[in-house]
């Protein structure tokens, strides 16, 4: 049975990219209030030091936004709290001003880092769960499945990982009466066995053009509708 974990991965990466962009800046003010008591032992750069550790963990957990945010109020509690004048946000000092944009930059450069680090992962979500989808097909065609068993399996992965709103097969292709806004969104991929054009498969796409990844599973579905086809020894007008 196919499932959807793409989608759960990305509702969990949101999730916890919103925990983090609220979590951080607590975190960044409520330790900068907490080593006042500590403020002279610890000496201004270690302190700093500390509250960038904060704002890396924020940015590297929750990406530019909580990066960003965290950094803000890191800066913002630091120059407060361990910059004098104290409990003011004036910079008296060249060197605690440096400290202060240090921090808000390192929220910005590390949040970005991390976002991009979590859009990749994500992307490698998406190619191993479509490849397991597109696998149980092909194990379904290779024990024996004709086009009735194997269209649904098809038809469910791709419009789990192209995204698309529809996914049908025509034998003989016909657009007439299809709106023009969807017409432009449809994906038209042959359907060949035995070198024998054998109709087309077409995806109303959610947006205008796939990505390499959605197209080459497009192809390889088209590739598996086509042996299902030639495993029945007919080919149906239409697929829905």
């Amino acid at each position: 049975m196919m499932r959807a974990p793409v989608l759960d991965a990305d509702e969990a990466a949101a999730e916890i990219r919103l925990a983090a962009a609220l979590a951080g800046p607590v975190a960044a003010l409520g330790l900068a209030g907490a080593l006042v008591a500590w403020r002279s032992a610890l000496g201004v750069a270690n302190v700093g030091f500390v509250m960038m550790l904060v704002v890396l963990a924020a940015g590297a957990t929750g990406g530019r936004a909580a990066g960003v945010l965290t950094a803000v109020v890191a800066a913002l509690a630091f120059n407060l709290f361990h910059t004098q004048p104290y409990l003011s946000l004036a910079v008296a000092a060249r060197q605690d001003a440096i400290s202060v944009g240090v921090l808000a930059a390192a929220g910005a450069v590390v949040g970005e880092v991390g976002a991009r680090s979590g859009q990749r992962k994500r992307a490698q979500q998406r190619l191993q769960a479509a490849q397991r989808d597109v696998d149980a097909v092909l194990r379904a065609v290779a024990d024996g499945a004709g086009t009735e068993e194997a269209w649904p399996l098809l038809q469910r992965c791709v419009r789990t990982h192209v995204p698309a709103g529809a996914c049908t097969f025509q034998r003989h292709t016909e657009t007439a009466g299809t709106p023009d806004d969807e017409l432009a969104r449809t994906y038209v991929v042959p359907v060949i066995g035995d070198g024998a054009l054998l109709g087309h498969l077409l995806v109303t796409l959610d947006t205008v053009r796939p990505n390499g990844a959605q197209s080459e599973l497009l192809q390889r579905s088209a590739s598996l509708l086509a042996l299902a086809i030639h495993r029945d020894g007919t080919v149906a007008e239409q697929l829905r």
